[in-house]
């Protein structure tokens, strides 16, 4: 199939982002919904979805992420679900060259961060 439908608009992300934009100001005049076409992995789609998350963007963590480092609950599991907080950085590079990192959202509970796939985080 070459460089079509999701792929295409992975490898041009300027044309992307600027259709995501256009659909997210559609948004502010009632309830919208993306499809992305032709997604043939995982890792595609969750490229895709990570072209939503932006810096100072408000998130609530819709799946259960437990974690053992929060600063009220130390060494005790605590369930994130739930929570809301802000997106602080979507990491993509390092040093200048391209990642792929398997938690790219750094979110920001206060003092508190953790690092989430664009999966398990929903925009308020």
């Amino acid at each position: 199939l070459g460089l079509r439908s999701i792929r295409h608009s992975l490898a041009v992300p300027t044309e992307f982002k600027a259709q995501l934009r256009a659909i997210l100001r559609a948004s502010a005049h009632g309830p919208v919904k993306t499809m992305f076409p032709l997604v043939s992995n995982l890792m595609e789609l969750r490229q895709a979805k990570l072209m939503l998350m932006q810096p100072g963007d408000q998130v609530t963590v819709c799946e259960s992420v437990v974690v053992f480092h929060h600063p009220q609950h130390r060494g005790q599991a605590f369930d994130l679900k739930g929570q809301q907080g802000e997106v602080l950085q979507v990491l993509s590079d390092w040093k200048g060259r391209t990642i792929s990192p398997t938690l790219p959202v750094v979110v920001a509970f206060g003092k508190f961060r953790a690092h989430f796939r664009a999966d398990e985080l929903q925009a308020v």
